[in-house]
């Protein structure tokens, strides 16, 4: 598949520091979505999968257009200086990430991590009969009134499962 302009969508990026690293989480978006439904987005995230997170503030909220690579601050956001999460974190936790991954109608695939994911459950991939707070999110990001893309334009369908594990990036930033 060819690739497509990172710029091809308008874009609301949530910025969000723990005890170890900064992470960020990217939410494509039709062109004019207001930020209180992205808002809504992310507070769906972090009230029902960062509760297993280690302790996060979110430290920006920015907005890209379409067409642009340069991201603006966006006042209007109320999750900024939000926390979430409990407990101070290490390498190993900060690099342990949880995912939702999806594609559009196009084969596009779309996916988001939210990092520093500290539960004890052991499994690489967490259904909503395990866990009904992956049900939860999966539902809001299958929303048909959410207005999330995939790089391509189209609506994502994510999958009905999050998946668990250590980012190599981090990983080895943690090494060194």
């Amino acid at each position: 598949m060819a690739p497509l302009a990172e710029d091809s969508t308008a874009r609301v990026k949530y910025t969000y520091q723990n005890s170890i690293n900064e992470h960020s989480i990217t939410f494509r978006v039709v062109s004019g979505t207001p930020i209180a439904d992205v808002d809504s987005l992310m507070d769906i995230l972090i009230g029902n999968i960062g509760i297993n997170c280690i302790a996060s503030t979110i430290t920006s909220v920015e907005r890209a257009l379409i067409g642009s690579n340069v991201f603006n601050p966006e006042p209007g956001s109320g999750m900024l200086g939000t926390t979430f999460g409990s407990g101070s974190g290490n390498v190993n936790s900060d690099a342990r990430a949880i995912g939702f991954v999806g594609r559009s109608s196009d084969g596009r695939r779309t996916r988001l991590f939210l990092f520093g994911y500290g539960s004890d459950d052991p499994n690489f991939r967490i259904l909503p009969s395990e866990n009904p707070n992956v049900g939860t999110v999966v539902t809001a990001f299958n929303d048909p009134d959410v207005p999330l893309l995939t790089i391509s334009g189209l609506a994502p369908v994510f999958n009905n499962y999050a998946n668990v594990k250590p980012n190599d990036h981090w990983v080895k930033k943690g090494r060194s």
